[in-house]
């Protein structure tokens, strides 16, 4: 095996689909393969990976802030899991053993090169078999949604209850004059021949005439031509509308809901505003979380303020030995752009962590703790973000603790 075998090892590891929105874990296999095949993987600390591949200053102390290592944690289970699947047949395998940050490289026993590129009848039934699989995989979700609102919602019966806790959050949008819009993401698919096909990291159909699969799989399906599809939402995202619609449906008679693709400037100007998803689906929730103190990063939360003893981001964590993943969710409210206006945002990465961020809101079980920690001891506060921990196994929202908040100026608003 050479140098450049392994190299190419790499590429295809950061490549990946399975590091597609992971970027820290791809820079991080790309550092530390670098650092492996030079020789130097031995000297890295916990510290280099912070400063040189977090970005974090000189400042910066491993024993207070752990991302360096909980990336370091995520990447070996992240060149498992592509091993186990899309990298089986691989001839180079890079190894990630535990006590160090040097990569390993082996080659695998038997394991088939790889397929050249072209537009060979093996490529064309491969995407055929994708497209099967696909199909197969939009109605296993819509069943699995089916038995997930009958067996699965945490306390969602107790959701409608407006406690006092649940009120303090809302109130500043139930006055009952001004009309209120709930607006969940519907991500953009890309329709061809008939199938409805998504890519996590194609959001904005300017983008699509360059896509580089986008050729093959035309030519894979007999397509002369696409189209943008946006018939689609996730569970997480159209469960917490329900959950936010429910709340206020029966206390304000001017509740609409619209999908984020065809929500305006103007409907944000005019109406009080909720947010249900993330900036990938949603334009203008995008450009809304980009101004504020924390922003929605690919791998968790980013602070760009952090306050004494705070890290700088809030990193996903990995997978658990009882099958529990945890993600940050941030709860954001805005004055909106006009007098009188408000605005929340419920966002986060991941479609279950979405529908988690709605029952911080409207189950009593945790707004109570969340106002108390909002309130410390006084009113609530004018403009606020605060940050979510949700624990989610199988997809299901299973715990949610209150991390920090930060109080925002009153007089900023939500287009600022």
């Amino acid at each position: 095996m050479t140098s450049v075998d392994a190299r190419q090892a790499l590429d295809r590891v950061a490549a990946s689909e399975i590091l597609r929105d992971a970027e820290n874990l791809r820079h991080l296999v790309l550092y530390l393969g670098e650092a492996s095949l030079n020789g130097r993987a031995d000297q890295l600390k916990e510290y280099t990976i912070g400063v040189e591949v977090l970005g974090r200053p000189a400042h910066y102390d491993p024993r207070v802030d752990s991302s360096a290592r909980m990336l370091a944690a995520r990447l070996r289970r992240k060149l498992e899991d592509y091993y186990r699947g899309e990298g089986s047949a691989d001839t180079v395998r890079i190894g990630f053993p535990k006590g160090g940050y040097k990569l390993t490289f082996e080659e695998a026993a038997g394991a088939p090169a790889s397929a050249p590129p072209g537009h060979s009848a093996g490529d064309a039934a491969k995407w055929r078999l994708i497209a099967v699989v696909c199909a197969a995989a939009f109605l296993a979700v819509a069943a699995y949604a089916v038995a997930l609102k009958v067996r699965n919602a945490p306390a969602a019966a107790s959701a409608v209850e407006l406690t006092p806790e649940v009120e303090a959050l809302w109130q500043p949008l139930l006055d009952g004059r001004t009309p209120v819009i709930v607006s969940f993401g519907s991500p953009l698919f890309v329709s061809v021949g008939g199938w409805n096909v998504r890519q996590s990291d194609l959001n904005d159909w300017s983008q699509v005439e360059g896509y580089p699969h986008l050729k093959d799989l035309q030519f894979a399906v007999g397509a002369p031509g696409v189209k943008p599809s946006y018939d689609y939402a996730g569970i997480g995202d159209v469960h917490g509308a329900f959950l936010v619609g429910r709340l206020l449906g029966a206390r304000t008679s001017q509740l609409t809901l619209k999908r984020g693709s065809v929500l305006s400037w103007e409907d944000i100007q005019d109406n009080n505003l909720i947010f249900i998803g993330n900036g990938k689906n949603q334009e203008k929730l995008r450009y809304l979380l980009d101004h504020l103190e924390f922003t929605l990063g690919r791998t968790g939360v980013c602070c760009h303020k952090p306050g004494p003893g705070e890290p700088v981001d809030y990193l996903n964590g990995p997978r658990s030995s009882t099958g529990t993943t945890f993600e940050y969710g941030l709860l954001s409210f805005l004055p909106g752009s006009r007098k009188g206006r408000h605005m929340i945002l419920l966002s986060a990465n991941d479609t279950g962590a979405i529908w988690g961020m709605a029952e911080a809101v409207t189950n009593p079980r945790y707004a109570e703790p969340l106002v108390n920690r909002l309130r410390r001891g006084g009113a609530m506060p004018k403009a606020y973000q605060a940050v979510i921990r949700i624990g989610l196994n199988g997809g299901v929202p299973v715990a949610l603790d209150y991390v920090v908040h930060h109080e925002l100026p009153a007089t900023r608003t939500a287009l600022q």
